[in-house]
């Protein structure tokens, strides 16, 4: 029988610059799969704004969790209990749909890496 580790990996805070842009927020190791554990985000663009996490697949966007709506100037922490249990299985990405580079929207995950 194969042993299954998992691992909690932090992302250092990634600032999301530009609107409706793929943002990379945190690459899985290799053979690894994970859903996101927690997520914690800092609106400074000076609106409310909805963050969506998903994967590049073939290079195209796919979204794989329910926005996130947070308002401005603000900070929104959530917890495991309260995200989708959808397991990554490449890099994951992060969409916002306001943010400037002198504005720009924050975003820090936690994935438990599965493999």
């Amino acid at each position: 029988m194969e042993d299954v580790t998992h691992v909690r990996k932090v992302s250092p805070y990634v600032d999301i610059i530009a609107a409706a842009t793929n943002t990379l927020i945190h690459t899985l190791s290799q053979g690894r799969t994970g859903p996101i554990r927690k997520v914690h985000l800092h609106n400074l663009t000076g609106a409310a704004v909805v963050v969506t996490f998903g994967e590049l697949i073939l290079g195209v966007w796919t979204q794989r969790q329910p926005g996130i709506y947070c308002v401005t100037p603000g900070s929104l922490q959530i917890g495991e209990l309260d995200l989708p249990a959808f397991a990554y299985e490449t890099d994951i990405y992060a969409r916002s749909t306001a943010a400037g580079p002198a504005t720009p929207m924050s975003v820090q995950i936690e994935v438990e890496e599965i493999g």
